[in-house]
């Protein structure tokens, strides 16, 4: 058996000197990924002498002198590998000083993974940002420092009023903008001040519309202008400044817009720490506080899908195939509804919304979407679904999310008392709603593009890793979520990583898409393709009508992103294209929804009755 290891360890030596052999003409990249073939063969080599230790331990001396000069030979190659390192990172400390009394550790990670181990390069980046991040972000934000602001908190529950108050200041201002959590809900009041006479532009990621003497902006949070002077802005749902995905833009707006008077809605647990922000920029605040203006009531008695549907109803369900199930059945008991869903493009979602607020639909089916303050015209909201998949995991709804959705029952001057019920979970949801809220204790923050991109040295993705680990002084703010962006550059082909500049890869990867549908992760790298050859104008993305509704959903996401990266890369692109290919698959995807067939729907095996999509019995209540 020994002699069978002996054959192994030299068989790994040759393989070990050949390595060696194409280290010479090899360069960069190419030799890390030698070094790391060397290392797995000596690991190998290692994990036999182990074993001949138990077996045979006289043999152990075999090959030891070819093994030294083999490690001797990776020591000199390691030493270049860390001198190529120091050309790309002022790393100070010299190479017998980082493997001082760890050979081990060289050959096991490799010079970059001890290099890592000892966090030099870290130490680099975070040395670098302490001296380029003030220690609070605020600080980030010169030009709005320089202005005397005044804030006006306008909290309470759900149906109080507080957008609508805000509203109406923003009417009586020279120059305005609102900030909405939506593009749904952007839109909604971009039509609202128009129709009411006040001149507004929209503004969000997926369109613009501009009116004419229009001094007012809507546009979504993310689309917040720092750089000009307005006498009132509006910033709507701001308790999502604790949000871990989309905090930051709530975070940033509050602390660098320039404006007189900025009007913050918010929940009551978030105003301790949106105080705290503003008393940390030194502004004046004022807090008003409202109370809800319909009753909400909670029924006692047991809901029955689809029996106890009624005209009014907001059922909530927390997924596309739920919803599509749920208007089936209604479809089949002919009651007429609209539904709203996150992937829902914005023209679809708007005529959904307009069939169920003029009454021609009866019900409206809807994800989570509802709780972000549309104004619909809601008397009764129940829930057939109390748990969410997030992303990572199904979870049970918290506290908030069951205030926010259920808090949309009763519209005020149309329904005097607003109800709420729930299939599932029903004391522990009512308990919920009327828990008191626990306080919102931080904010996020994300990368500044200008602080990123004017670091001298290092990768984007170490730029942006280097961010993440870098610990704010201020201990209620934390970091934003970047995995998409993080992922997105791991995805990123080396070509086009050597083909394009950082400022080009930084704007790509904020550009907001799907990129775990395939289709759409292949534009986005299209188009990134195109970028580096210099293209002035984009390829403009086919689709068919004919197309299942998810094929429909994807089509017009890539004109989303055709849209996107010409706007953000200043490209030449052809407008009314594109406003005909969202009209034509708008009414499209609305037909589609409209003609629903029933075959989701399920029923019960012995009576025929229609069951909850939960049910697991194909029985229903009665017939179990």
């Amino acid at each position: 058996m020994s002699n069978k290891h002996q054959r192994k360890i030299e068989q790994s030596m040759r393989e070990i000197e050949h390595l060696f052999n194409e280290c010479k003409n090899a360069q960069g990249d190419e030799i890390s990924k030698l070094e790391k073939e060397i290392r797995k063969h000596l690991e190998k080599i290692h994990n036999i002498q182990l074993t001949i230790k138990k077996l045979a331990p006289h043999l152990l001396t075999e090959n030891v002198e070819k093994l030294n000069l083999i490690k001797k030979e990776f020591i000199v190659l390691s030493e270049s590998l860390f001198k190529e390192i120091t050309l790309k990172y002022p790393i100070k400390m010299t190479y017998a000083e980082l493997i001082n009394n760890k050979e081990h550790h060289l050959f096991r990670l490799g010079i970059l993974g001890l290099i890592n181990k000892e966090k030099l390069i870290e130490s680099l980046f975070h040395n670098l940002f302490e001296r380029q991040i003030p220690p609070h972000p605020k600080d980030e934000h010169p030009l709005a420092r320089t202005i005397s602001r005044k804030f006006i908190i306008h909290t309470g529950p759900t149906n109080s009023g507080k957008t609508f108050d805000s509203l109406l200041r923003l009417k009586e201002s020279q120059n305005g903008m609102y900030l909405a959590p939506l593009r749904l809900l952007a839109l909604e009041v971009f039509e609202k001040l128009n129709i009411e006479g006040t001149p507004c532009t929209l503004l969000t990621g997926d369109e613009e519309i501009q009116v004419p003497f229009s001094n007012h902006i809507s546009c979504t949070v993310e689309k917040a202008d720092l750089k000009n002077f307005y006498d009132l802005v509006v910033i709507d749902e701001a308790q999502l400044v604790s949000d871990s995905s989309r905090g930051n833009a709530w975070t940033r707006a509050i602390l660098g817009l320039c404006a007189k008077e900025i009007h913050i809605c918010c929940s009551l647990n978030a105003v301790p720490i949106v105080k705290r922000l503003v008393e940390d920029c030194g502004d004046v605040l004022e807090i008003n506080t409202n109370e809800r203006k319909t009753p909400l009531i909670m029924e006692k008695d047991n809901f029955e899908f689809p029996r106890d549907v009624r005209a009014g109803d907001a059922l909530i369900v927390f997924s596309r195939k739920k919803v599509l199930q749920i208007a089936s059945v209604l479809s089949q008991c002919n009651i007429k509804s609209s539904m709203i869903y996150g992937n829902l493009p914005p023209d679809t979602r708007r005529k959904q919304v307009a069939l169920f607020a003029s009454g021609e639909n009866e019900v409206v089916v809807s994800t989570d979407a509802i709780g972000m303050g549309l104004n619909l015209p809601i008397k009764r909201v129940v829930l057939l679904e109390t748990e969410k998949f997030d992303g990572n995991e199904e979870r049970s709804l918290s506290d908030q999310e069951v205030k926010q959705i259920l808090g949309r029952a009763g519209r005020k001057g149309l329904y005097p008392e607003g109800y709420v019920n729930s299939v599932k979970n029903k004391e522990l949801i009512f308990e919920q709603l009327a828990k008191k809220d626990e306080k919102v204790r931080e904010v996020y923050i994300g990368p500044l593009e200008s602080t990123i991109l004017s670091l001298r040295f290092g990768t984007l993705k170490e730029k942006l890793s280097y961010w993440k680990t870098f610990i704010s002084e201020v201990p209620y703010i934390r970091k934003i979520e970047i995995t998409q962006q993080l992922e997105l550059l791991e995805l990123l082909p080396k070509y086009l990583e050597e083909n394009l500049t950082q400022e080009q890869i930084y704007r790509a990867i904020y550009i907001p898409f799907d990129y775990s549908n395939e289709e759409l992760l292949l534009t986005w790298l299209r188009y990134l393709n195109e970028i580096s050859k210099s293209n002035i104008e984009f390829e403009k993305p086919l689709f068919n009508l004919g197309s299942d509704l998810e094929g429909l959903e994807t089509a017009y996401r890539k004109i989303d992103l055709y849209y996107s990266f010409s706007n953000s890369f200043n490209a030449v692109y052809d407008e009314q294209w594109i406003t005909e290919s969202r009209d034509l698959l708008s009414t499209q995807i609305h037909n589609v929804l409209r003609e629903q067939t029933l075959k989701s729907v399920k029923l019960c095996s012995k009576c025929g009755e229609y069951l909850l999509i939960e049910n697991e019995t194909n029985l229903c209540t009665n017939c179990c």
